[in-house]
């Protein structure tokens, strides 16, 4: 009997660690709301409203950071953490992600504030991060403000 239980504990571990994913967890207010919401503003283009409802690691793709996703929208928002030069976010479109791009730096931003915290575990390989991301940002005709967070982002 015991050897059941043991290993209905190890079913059900193994079925909650499966279960994560890299979609951004709530809001951090419990509100429900959208972990994401960013507008990204250019010259002579109506503003488009961009719901980040995923966060991916940097690691992914060799840097430090994230990316937050609006697969509708077809933009991502993009932090990196630059060991020598310091902070960055950049914005892209996932069609052209370098045709139709902008990248801000924090003298380019009121407002550039980002949290990136190790939560001490891997899933796939990958750390997992604690993120919050807080933008207001504008140079050469095009703006990007708004912010995102999420608890889980690997």
């Amino acid at each position: 009997m015991r050897r059941f239980a043991s290993l209905g504990l190890g079913l059900a571990a193994l079925t909650a660690a499966s279960c994560l994913s890299n979609r951004a967890t709530a809001s951090p207010d419990g509100t429900g709301a959208p972990p994401g919401a960013f507008t990204l503003s250019r010259a002579g283009a109506p503003p488009v409203a961009l719901s980040t409802a995923a966060c991916v690691s940097g690691e992914r793709q060799q840097f430090l950071g994230a990316d937050f996703s609006d697969e509708a929208a077809g933009y991502t928002v993009r932090l990196v953490v630059d060991p020598l030069s310091g902070p960055a976010a950049r914005v892209f479109s996932n069609a052209h992600p370098f045709d139709d791009s902008a990248v801000f730096r924090r003298p380019d931003c009121r407002v550039f504030h980002f949290a990136l915290d190790s939560t001490g575990r891997r899933v796939d390989h990958y750390e997992d991060y604690k993120i919050s991301l807080e933008l207001d940002c504008a140079g050469d005709g095009v703006s990007l403000a708004g912010k995102a967070a999420a608890e889980h982002c690997h």
